[in-house]
């Protein structure tokens, strides 16, 4: 049903774009072709930036909610009483947390590499349409500030939660080192 409801729609954007381009006067039937072909593939790849940006949203939100929840198993997993069992738990919720952050951090990697070719292939086609129309399309650069900063919390916060589980986990390493050398003082009794 999704497809029948996605192909019907690109079916009236197709005719209400041949509309449009039929009311520019002049219009010589040899340019309508390519014009309605660039207009197209500038729509599908504006369709593939979508794609890729609602999949790094849910990314990052996966990641912010895996962490967290993961970083609460921590805190709460400190409050075990017996120091052997729950360094054990702190060791396992680390290496959880650390793997779920690499393995979403490769994914909003992946979207954010897949999103700047579609915007490249799509400025091809910005390119011919401005210069058959002879008006400037609005469109951000790859290389523009506002993209790249747009770019920072995909790209940085998976990197700084991945340095946090790398810190507790040479704390907890520290913590165990600790617990070797020092006798506990139930059991120097």
């Amino acid at each position: 049903m999704a497809i029948g409801l996605a192909v019907a729609l690109e079916q009236a954007a197709s005719a209400s774009l041949r509309l449009a381009f039929a009311t520019l006067l002049p219009m010589p039937s040899d340019l309508l072709a390519p014009l309605q072909l660039h207009q197209y593939a500038l729509n599908r790849a504006d369709q593939q930036v979508a794609v890729q940006v609602n999949a790094i949203s849910n990314r990052m939100t996966w990641l912010i909610l895996s962490q967290a929840f993961l970083v609460g198993a921590f805190v709460t997993s400190s409050n075990i009483q017996t120091p052997g069992f729950s360094l054990g738990v702190e060791s396992i919720v680390t290496t959880a947390g650390f793997f779920t952050c690499l393995w979403l951090r490769t994914g909003i990697k992946a979207a954010l590499s897949a999103m700047a070719k579609a915007k490249r292939a799509r400025q091809v086609h910005i390119d011919f349409l401005q210069e058959e129309l002879n008006e400037v399309l609005p469109a951000i650069q790859l290389e523009d500030c506002e993209h790249r900063l747009g770019n920072v919390p995909a790209e940085r916060i998976p990197t700084l939660l991945l340095a946090a589980w790398v810190a507790l986990f040479g704390l907890l390493c520290w913590r165990a080192a600790y617990l070797m050398i020092v006798p506990l003082p139930h059991l120097a009794r």
